[in-house]
């Protein structure tokens, strides 16, 4: 009974897990995404993506987006990474 039911609640802290990074890995790339959107409209640039990456970060994430590492590498093709 003990190994049961430290098995169940050691699949439900996995499933908690899976689902936390899911969802960070869903708002980073919506960010990181609107963020290249913008950089890349007309007259946008790598400073206007970065900032509208991290607002929807912001947005979504709240304080645990804080510590987020936003880059943005400017040329042909504008890339925004989040890390």
């Amino acid at each position: 009974m003990l190994f049961g039911s430290l098995a169940v609640i050691m699949a439900m802290l996995l499933l908690f897990e899976v689902a936390a990074f899911w969802h960070a890995r869903n708002v980073f790339d919506d960010a990181a995404a609107e963020g290249a959107r913008v950089a890349a409209a007309y007259d946008g640039s790598c400073r206007q993506g970065v900032t509208a990456a991290r607002t929807m970060v912001q947005q979504a994430a709240g304080s645990w987006g804080d510590t987020v590492r936003i880059t943005c590498v400017d040329g042909p093709v504008i890339t925004i990474n989040i890390a």
